[in-house]
């Protein structure tokens, strides 16, 4: 029902939604429900080059003898980014690896870690997640 509430169906009871829905074009997404968070197409595709860009900074700075293994802690960055469930401790594994090896790459890491994208995309797996994610982002829970 575009444009009416829930309450209406329930007999008067329950949570009033309104929905209004534009033009919802190919890869269009429409969502209906309570506290519901949504990635779209374009952020995936910003946090793409978000993620792009740090394989190129890993390609140009990493030192030879650690740059295949840097290299594919961003591709494990990148698996969990374009999840639609990311492994958070995968994501924490990665960026400690860089703490722990490449101190001068970690900042750049981290500032993918807790993009606010991914932040969304966390969010949308449900709520015990995404306090694990605001965790994390807010340091605590972290080593």
């Amino acid at each position: 029902m575009i444009g009416g509430s829930m309450a209406d169906q329930a007999g008067g009871s329950g949570d009033n939604f309104n929905v209004t829905i534009g033009p919802v074009g190919q890869g269009g997404q429409v969502a209906v429900g309570k506290n519901i968070t949504q990635v779209t197409s374009q952020e995936r595709e910003e946090l793409a080059r978000v993620v792009d860009q740090l394989r190129r900074q890993v390609e140009a700075e990493a030192p030879p003898e650690r740059k295949a293994v840097a290299l594919e802690q961003v591709a494990a960055i990148q698996q969990e980014v374009q999840s639609d469930k990311p492994d958070l401790g995968r994501l924490q594994a990665a960026k400690q690896w860089f703490v722990a090896n490449l101190p001068k790459l970690a900042g750049a890491v981290g500032s993918v870690v807790v993009h606010p994208i991914v932040g969304k995309l966390v969010e949308a797996t449900g709520e015990a997640m995404a306090k694990r994610w605001k965790e994390h982002v807010s340091g605590a829970g972290t080593t």
